[in-house]
């Protein structure tokens, strides 16, 4: 939960990564987060966890499209698929089809084009449903209580955690880009959607990235320097919807002949 005035959650680290340093996350004021198990019709059953056969650890990725999800490029970059995972079902291959321009020489998430679209062997947006993205600015985005859903390592994969209540902050960091938030993160959030409410379900407005500290404890106030990370909708959202739709018109060809 955010307390804009009050202070923040404890942060750990570098992004929530697969396959980089051990890392973790910022959580502020108190570790509010909730442990739910979504059934399949809701909302929050699209979001799910992102494994790489060649590395240990974990992080978060989310439906977007009948057989696409969004994550962060660092969660998913590697030669051989990666495993998609919703909460009822059994993983499934998820290979990268569009992807930011990451810089791997960047402290790890701190990339605010460490973003990729991929597409699964199975299509579970045809059962699931997908999220919608939304872009908001920053002035705006600032106006919201947000939800960030994922699968951090601290907890078990059993069950989604959300921060049911969080805020994106006014810095921004101009060497790194993107916005500053409070949602509790651990490691294992990375890839993870930061979710505005709208009617009965949600949209996604940014995506949960990285981490600028390293804190075991709840930090008990909110600062920039513990801050954590998130790359607004407004960076990909016209390249996901190209590749999206460039992606079901193939479909379209390949069912016609």
């Amino acid at each position: 939960m955010s307390y804009f005035l009050t202070g923040l959650r404890p942060f750990l680290a570098l992004a929530l990564v697969l396959g980089a340093l051990p890392s973790k996350a910022g959580i502020f004021y108190r570790d509010d987060r909730e442990s739910l198990q979504p059934k399949m019709g809701e909302p929050l059953a699209r979001v799910g966890v992102l494994s790489h056969p060649d590395r240990d650890g974990r992080g978060t990725a989310f439906l977007v499209g009948r057989c696409h999800i969004l994550t962060n490029f660092h969660v998913a970059q590697g030669e051989a698929p990666s495993h998609f995972t919703l909460l009822s079902e059994t993983p499934v291959e998820a290979v990268i089809v569009a992807a930011g321009r990451y810089n791997p020489q960047a402290r790890v998430g701190a990339n605010e084009e460490d973003w990729a679209l991929m597409k699964l062997s199975v299509c579970l947006g045809e059962v699931y449903g997908w999220f919608e993205l939304e872009t908001l600015t920053h002035e705006n985005v600032m106006n919201e209580n947000l939800v960030l859903a994922g699968y951090p390592g601290d907890r078990m994969t059993d069950s989604l955690t959300l921060d049911p209540q969080c805020l994106v902050h006014p810095e921004t960091i101009p060497d790194r880009g993107g916005w500053r938030h409070d949602c509790a993160s651990r490691a294992g959030s990375s890839g993870g959607p930061l979710l505005a409410k709208r009617g009965n379900d949600y949209r996604v407005v940014a995506l949960n990235v990285t981490e600028r500290a390293r804190f075991d404890e709840v930090v008990k106030y909110y600062h920039v320097n513990f801050s954590n990370g998130a790359i607004p909708v407004s960076v990909f959202s016209k390249r996901v919807q190209a590749a999206l739709k460039a992606h079901s018109r193939a479909e379209v060809l390949n069912e016609s002949r």
